[in-house]
């Protein structure tokens, strides 16, 4: 038999344990439901042929102010671009007409975010291989700004799925570091390049976050409730009714 003051140890012991111890542990945020991604999956081929036709706009205004200077180079570009800009909408237009690959959307939108990165590498590129030594500053900073506004526009296109952002923001805005550094960018101009690749980011980051919290709204987590309901048809297939469990399933869906 313990002796009283070892059970007094014991106690001051497990009491400051408990005082140490995270009384509110934090919790893992909970993946998104099945119907919340098929949603986004849904948004995402229909809203992406607008962010194509916008990343296809801005090439083409680019290639054509930039062909002046180079238009071999300019000519090079806009295929690769277009190249990329036709693959995308090729598949965006397969799923949405149901022709390839409609009955397995998480394969499509894992296939489109590939496509879409090699859009994204091609579309920002064009920074760089469109900016000579001899081009003048207003000309990179034009550049620079066609390039952050056709990845702002067609990132909060593509804000269902946040890869896709990442893939259509991030190649981008390293190229227009890069093509400021090439053009000698320095002040005003440079601070400017900032300001713009911290408004891409940050428009680019809320559209997919609002986007992500309204999916999780209208399509939460239901794993509990479907587990009382199929507990309360095994019970009512046994012929038994159930004791931990409420009345029926529709009193479940409504708790």
């Amino acid at each position: 038999m313990p002796s009283p003051s070892s059970t007094i140890a014991d106690a001051r012991d497990l009491q400051e344990l408990v005082r140490l111890s995270d009384l509110h542990p934090k919790r893992r945020r909970q993946a998104m439901s099945r119907a919340g991604r098929l949603s986004q999956i849904d948004r995402l081929s229909r809203w992406s042929a607008t962010g194509l036709a916008v990343i296809a706009g801005a090439s083409i205004y680019a290639a054509v102010v930039a062909g002046q200077l180079t238009p071999f180079r300019s000519a090079v570009w806009i295929l690769l671009v277009l190249a990329g800009v036709w693959t995308c909408r090729k598949y965006q237009a397969n799923y949405r007409t149901g022709d390839v690959i409609c009955a397995r959307p998480f394969r499509w939108r894992a296939n489109y975010t590939a496509c879409l990165s090699v859009l994204g590498v091609a579309f920002g590129c064009g920074a760089v291989l469109l900016v000579d030594d001899s081009t003048s500053s207003f000309f990179v900073l034009q550049i620079i700004a066609m390039t952050l506004a056709g990845s702002t526009i067609s990132g909060i296109a593509h804000a269902a799925h946040p890869p896709s952002v990442i893939s259509i923001v991030l190649p981008p805005v390293i190229f227009c570091f890069a093509a400021a550094a090439k053009g000698g960018l320095t002040g005003y101009m440079l601070y400017g390049v900032i300001a713009g690749v911290v408004f891409c980011i940050a428009t680019t980051a809320f559209a997919a976050a609002a986007m992500d919290f309204e999916a999780r709204r209208r399509h939460p987590r239901t794993t509990f409730l479907r587990g009382e309901v199929a507990d309360y048809g095994a019970s009512r297939y046994r012929g038994t009714e159930p004791n931990a469990i409420v009345a029926s399933p529709a009193d479940a869906i409504a708790q």
